[in-house]
């Protein structure tokens, strides 16, 4: 709702941990520093089946919500252009809590592979191992200035920072990168325009530029669930 009086009033806003398609669609005015799943999810099939060199695949999704049929149709696209072979298509609802039917159906088709949500660990325990994601972010990158800023927000808050608390941390010095460059605080115009210019901006959740939809373009980082817990994947 505030973004099409932020866009009439001209004044820039990053958006954080925004992912919902077409959001910058409101105006020019409007940027965000997450990737949305349609540039997520064509790195985790592109890594994955480099990784992997799967050849078939079943997806899994809930018809009723609105994020799981876009992602879906986004793997299928990207699969279909790896060359994989989508062999079974299954749905549920969001509330249903009994999905049997349906994993029985993939299991008599025997995909070589799937994909899932990070909170699969969770929910799932050891049954989840070998689960592949990707994300902008992990506590875990061997990264000078990734490592500095967990111990710092660990030591202040007690607890790791997630992936939200990370993508705010590098808002902020997005934010202040662009008025450095832009020379001034107040004028809207000139910011805007330093955002938009930004490129190859170094945050703890990867190297930054923004696109001509001023979505972010960063490199994303393949993850493998191993005992309840997300790793780091380094894929040649």
């Amino acid at each position: 709702a505030a973004g099409p009086i932020i866009q009439n009033a001209k004044v820039p806003s990053l958006e954080i941990s925004v992912t919902a398609e077409n959001i910058t669609d409101i105006g020019g005015c409007i940027f965000r520093n997450s990737v949305p799943e349609s540039k997520n999810i064509p790195q985790t099939v592109k890594k994955t089946h480099k990784l992997l060199g799967y050849k078939t695949a079943a997806i899994l999704y809930a018809h009723d919500n609105e994020q799981h049929v876009t992602a879906q149709k986004y793997f299928q696209k990207t699969m279909e252009e790896e060359g994989v072979q989508v062999i079974d298509v299954e749905t549920f609802g969001s509330k249903d809590s009994e999905y049997s039917a349906q994993l029985t159906n993939i299991q008599h088709k025997a995909p070589d592979n799937g994909f899932v949500s990070p909170e699969l660990g969770k929910m799932a325990g050891a049954a989840a191992d070998n689960v592949y994601v990707s994300s902008m972010w992990s506590a875990d990158r061997k990264d000078e200035k990734v490592q500095k800023f967990v111990e710092n927000y660990t030591k202040a808050y007690g607890r790791a920072p997630d992936q939200f608390a990370a993508s705010a941390y590098d808002g902020v010095y997005m934010a202040m990168d662009a008025m450095q460059r832009a020379g001034t605080t107040t004028d809207h115009k000139k910011i805007r325009d330093a955002l938009a210019q930004m490129k190859d901006f170094k945050g703890v959740c990867g190297t930054f530029s923004f696109d001509e939809k001023r979505d972010p373009v960063v490199d994303l980082i393949l993850m493998k669930m191993q005992d309840g817990k997300f790793g780091v994947v380094d894929v040649k």
